[in-house]
């Protein structure tokens, strides 16, 4: 929560109490009056937020209520009876009001973004591409060529009197596209565009390396988008890395072009996975989580997968060959992209130093291109998978794999791989704790969404093991803070292919 709107809530339950108790508490009228202030300044100040119409609503009535109540009450019994009632009755609903916006506020808090930890500012820009050599898969005309809009971080110098951009931009379109086809009312997640990040749109690029390492981002399917990572991705450019990050049309959970057309996830994909499983299938996936063995998760997995219903693995697939697709296009277009001088980081692209990172469904994308495509010197799979990777060839290109503890599905592509490979497996962590849900809202941690890692703490690991990575296989150097630093966290289990290491070092 910000500053003044917690302010806020807390004045206005001493001003409610106060109300009750008014004739024993004088100093109600300042307490209503201070309230009153520090509700305009959280609404000049911090803006609107949907969580806090209750509390409005709130202070509203108990304006209202001191505004109809005389200070000296006659005498008589029914005047004070009548008062007496109005108080009460004031004071529940403002109570109900009030617990009403602290429990939404808990539940969509304005979360912060950590502090990126490289010595860099860092800027931020969108690029909208075509790929005039692609027909679109997703809709219905022959004529509709494949358009992707790619976010990108860099490092920057700020600009003066310059403000951070918001966590979402363009926040009510991704909110309708997001809550659409759900119970959830269109505004549920327009608070994000409250949230601040640590980058500054189109801020000049930092004076320092000649060009920069590059890195691809690939989101998950479905709820994913192109700054999911956010944090993973300021934290990168801060460290003298430029992120670009594609957001997949239609495989993630939206895609805003220029003047505001929004692409939203493929609704029949979207049907195709929310179709409940057999019960058979069920009991496979009860047997995969019990499984502490390798093999047999990924033999149970392929399993299920098998019976899935519908055309779900069909459709899945068919989004894991786009994004591959797109990264392969993306790659070419970072030669553009390096001499387009309305870029503020045009030039600054070192084109042969190329990761590749992925969240979930990305990660799997990730896996795959590096396979395919030598300009990918190393790669990153965050907590993804797919079985059709299970024959792929062993991996040439050095590649990071980071986990739940009891996901061990990676280890078909770990065991075999014959370049670098290195697993973090991080216990107490769910899927959805691999991206910035993972501090979005400590109410899906209560719903089991997220695991029992604290979400700060999550990113950390995340950031650690990736950056010390591309340190490695991009840079050439390791840091003495790079990986040892992971030492200090008992939740993480680091592998290389020739089995746990305890004590970190590469």
């Amino acid at each position: 929560m910000l500053l003044f709107d917690s302010t806020t809530l807390l004045l206005l339950f001493a001003t409610i109490v106060s109300l009750y108790f008014r004739h024993r508490a004088p100093w109600f009228g300042v307490l209503l009056v201070l309230t009153l202030l520090v509700t305009y300044l959280h609404l000049v100040v911090e803006g609107y937020r949907w969580q806090m119409i209750p509390a409005y609503f709130a202070l509203m009535v108990c304006t209202i209520t001191a505004m109809t109540q005389r200070i000296d009450l006659l005498a008589d019994k029914l005047s004070l009876l009548r008062s007496k009632l109005f108080v009460g009755l004031s004071t529940g609903v403002g109570i109900v009001l009030l617990i009403l916006s602290a429990l939404l506020s808990y539940a969509l808090p304005i979360f912060e973004l950590p502090v990126p930890d490289g010595p860099h500012e860092v800027g931020t820009t969108e690029l909208h591409l075509i790929d005039h050599s692609r027909v679109e898969n997703y809709t219905v005309s022959a004529d509709d060529r494949r358009e992707l809009m790619v976010r990108i971080w860099y490092p920057a110098v700020q600009p003066n009197a310059d403000t951070p951009v918001p966590y979402w931009r363009h926040a009510i379109a991704r909110s309708k596209a997001v809550t659409f086809n759900t119970p959830l009312p269109w505004f549920t997640f327009t608070h994000l565009r409250r949230v601040p990040t640590h980058s500054y749109w189109q801020a000049p690029a930092a004076q320092g390396e000649t060009q920069y390492p590059v890195v691809l981002f690939s989101h998950g399917l479905g709820i994913g988008w192109a700054s999911a990572n956010t944090t993973l991705a300021e934290s990168l450019a801060s460290n003298g890395y430029v992120v670009v990050a594609i957001d997949h049309a239609f495989i993630g959970s939206a895609s805003i072009f220029p003047q505001g057309r929004v692409v939203v996830f493929d609704q029949a994909t979207s049907v195709a996975m929310s179709q409940p499983g057999s019960p058979k299938v069920q009991d496979i996936q009860n047997k995969l989580r019990s499984s502490t063995n390798w093999r047999e998760q990924v033999a149970l997995f392929s399993k299920a997968t098998s019976l899935a219903p519908g055309d779900m693995l069909e459709r899945v697939t068919n989004a894991l060959s786009i994004q591959v697709e797109d990264q392969l296009f993306v790659l070419d277009e970072l030669e553009n992209i390096q001499q387009d001088q309305r870029n503020a980081f045009a030039g600054r692209l070192d084109l042969t130093r190329i990761g590749i990172l992925g969240m979930s469904l990305g990660g799997s994308a990730a896996l795959e291109t590096c396979s395919i495509d030598g300009r990918c010197k190393a790669g990153v799979n965050l907590d993804g998978f797919h079985p059709k990777h299970i024959g792929l060839s062993p991996s040439q290109t050095p590649f990071l794999y980071l986990n739940r503890f009891d996901n061990l599905l990676y280890r078909s592509n770990f065991e075999k791989s014959e370049a670098a490979a290195y697993s973090v497996r991080i216990s107490g962590a769910t899927h959805f704790n691999f991206f910035d849900f993972t501090i979005m809202s400590p109410l899906y941690r209560r719903l089991g969404v997220l695991g029992s890692i604290d979400g700060e703490r999550m990113q950390k690991i995340v950031g650690i093991s990736v950056i010390s990575f591309f340190d490695k296989h991009l840079r050439g150097e390791l840091h003495s803070t790079g990986w040892t630093r992971l030492n200090s966290y008992p939740e993480v289990t680091f592998t290389r292919v020739d089995g746990i290491v305890n004590n970190i070092e590469l």
